[in-house]
């Protein structure tokens, strides 16, 4: 067996978790020996540097931001579908949230739960689901959802059924997981024996929301403006010639800007949903070679690509006051 080589990232970062994990456990064992290695490794990295990533900062991303933003709610009607903007159609709620406090004096736990005002764009899986259950039209041949309003009452609405609604899921899942996990179980005891609420649908209800989570503290503010501004440097000279035009007066005047619970925020300090919500509000304008003029007007439909996994994230989310 030849070793993996370390002139190559991916068999480099495979030859380094076999290096910290020598022996493979089963389930949940396996979960945390990978834990403890990327704990050691990100402890390791001390590399301070504040650019972002050519794979959160490319055509693909403002395609998929320019394509979800002209979302298609009924694709088989074509060109009769309503469009709408999923970032319009938005629930604001308040949930607890874990954050880690810099400044907590040592007598105190710096880790605390703080009831926080999140705001709630709906994945393009669950658009897609809501437009199969509601159906695509009502008796007088009128499409069921016409715009954004009507998506975010339909996302709040209760199921026919009496099951609750995606929001009132969301909301439970972040305030208390696992409260919301064994209720689920229950839940699918009683409707039959053989129904189990699995770690797919677990899964799935963690990706039914991008979740964004308002940033205040000005230094961490300017710190991801900067970088948006910045762009990347370009592969041919190492110019920066891709940077956003960030509207700092709005940003003043907002007090605020959101960050993501999704794991390309959390692991890259910058994702699409976030990207997709600057633009939407105002607050950033597209550098040229991104804009929707320049990667094709006719970006309408559903986006590639537009994950928004939080599974990893739910159980332990950390801000810096």
């Amino acid at each position: 067996m030849v070793a993996p080589s370390t002139n190559n990232t991916t068999e480099r970062s495979h030859r380094a978790a076999h290096d910290h994990v020598r022996v493979l456990q089963v389930g949940a064992g396996h979960i945390q020996a990978l834990a403890d290695m990327m704990f050691t490794e990100s402890s390791l990295d001390l590399d301070m540097k504040n650019d972002l990533r050519p794979n959160v900062w490319n055509a693909q991303v403002f395609e998929n931001l320019h394509r979800f933003s002209n979302y298609m709610l009924y694709p088989e009607r074509g060109g009769d579908s309503p469009i709408i903007n999923p970032v319009a159609a938005a629930v604001s709620l308040s949930v607890p949230i874990e954050l880690f406090d810099k400044h907590a004096p040592a007598s105190e736990p710096p880790i605390r739960r703080v009831s926080t005002t999140v705001l709630l764009v709906p994945s393009a899986l669950t658009l897609k689901q809501l437009t199969e259950l509601t159906g695509v039209l009502k008796s007088d041949g009128s499409f069921v959802l016409t715009n954004a309003a009507d998506v975010r009452k339909a996302l709040k609405a209760q199921c026919e059924d009496g099951r609750s609604s995606w929001v009132q899921d969301m909301k439970a899942l972040l305030s208390d997981p696992a409260r919301f996990i064994s209720a689920k179980q229950k839940a699918a005891a009683q409707e039959s024996p053989k129904e189990r609420y699995t770690f797919g649908c677990f899964i799935q209800q963690c990706c039914a929301f991008a979740v964004l989570v308002p940033v205040t503290d000005k230094s961490e503010i300017e710190r991801l403006v900067r970088r948006w501004e910045r762009g990347i440097p370009t592969h041919a000279h190492g110019v920066l010639s891709n940077g956003a035009q960030m509207n700092r007066e709005h940003i003043g005047a907002l007090g605020f800007i959101y960050r993501c619970l999704c794991q390309g925020f959390l692991h890259r300090g910058s994702c699409v949903h976030v990207l997709q919500w600057m633009v939407s509000a105002g607050v950033m304008t597209p550098p040229a070679c991104f804009s929707a003029a320049r990667l094709g007007h006719a970006r309408i439909g559903r986006p590639s690509g537009y994950g928004m996994c939080m599974a990893c994230t739910v159980l332990c989310v950390y801000e810096y006051i």
